[in-house]
């Protein structure tokens, strides 16, 4: 799968790795190091989010394009049968290799490979691009799309998670080549491919006073739980309070961005 530009992109993800603390490697493909409160959050309402999509069973196979440093793949190894994360960057596919022998787990593996390449040995319930067409212009989109129905049986689905632009589409060049493309313009590309949408959503909601639950989760010995709970109190005392203007978050720009899930089934 080509990206916007390969090695620039691979450099990058491959530099994000070497960089990634200890013990904070599998959620390197994250970009939010130092932001652990939102991290943990984030991949506790993304998991739930995933679970209304798709449910796992101890007989599915999962294949994830883009599986960084295998966050959601230790996250599925008690829930399916088979994990397969395939990832262009070599660095993260060591973190992700080393967590898994660490965790002794038999039915995951992650390869360094490109998906136009990916021998699948067999097919797979679901094929989950996680955040990984935004590096791809629409040709390589459209392959893969091609690609991973090639890898799924008639009722298989294909769940996307992308960064999308609300107002107009974004390209990025330097040393993060990305294209932020309207949802509209994924669901086009799924349905040229012959996918229809059948579900999108934001893929997490952001909510109010995560700066105050992040600055208290940083106190020595505050928990996950602790900051979670206090940001809870005050959105609910917010909401008592009918949201005064003073504490409402801003708006970011005529163009805002969000992440969301897109699940899409053949035609």
């Amino acid at each position: 799968m080509q990206l916007i530009d390969g090695a620039k992109n691979v450099a990058f993800w491959n530099c994000v790795a070497q960089r990634s603390s200890p013990g904070y490697g599998a959620f390197a493909g994250m970009l939010m190091q130092g932001r652990e409160f939102e991290a943990l959050y984030r991949c506790q309402a993304e998991q739930e989010h995933f679970l209304r999509l798709f449910t796992p069973t101890k007989e599915a196979r999962i294949l994830e394009v883009g599986s960084g440093g295998g966050r959601w793949g230790f996250w599925l190894a008690d829930r399916v049968g088979d994990y397969v994360g395939v990832d262009l960057s070599p660095g993260m596919v060591a973190i992700a290799e080393a967590e898994r022998t660490q965790r002794r787990l038999s039915n995951v593996r992650f390869e360094c490979v490109d998906l136009l390449d990916f021998n699948g040995r067999g097919q797979f319930d679901l094929v989950y691009f996680s955040g990984v067409l935004q590096y791809m212009d629409d040709a390589v989109v459209r392959q893969c799309i091609e690609k991973a129905g090639s890898l799924l049986p008639d009722g298989g689905v294909i769940i996307s998670r992308d960064t999308v632009q609300k107002a107009r589409r974004v390209e990025k060049t330097g040393e993060y080549p990305v294209i932020y493309r309207l949802a509209s313009e994924y669901v086009a590309l799924f349905a040229a491919a012959g996918y229809h949408l059948k579900y999108s959503d934001v893929s997490y909601p952001h909510k109010r006073f995560s700066g105050v639950a992040a600055r208290f989760y940083q106190v020595p010995g505050v928990t996950y739980g602790m900051a979670y709970t206090l940001r809870e109190v005050l959105c609910r005392i917010d909401n008592v309070l009918g949201r005064p203007s003073s504490l409402r978050s801003h708006k970011h720009g005529d163009n805002p961005q969000e992440h969301c899930f897109f699940k899409y089934a053949r035609d």
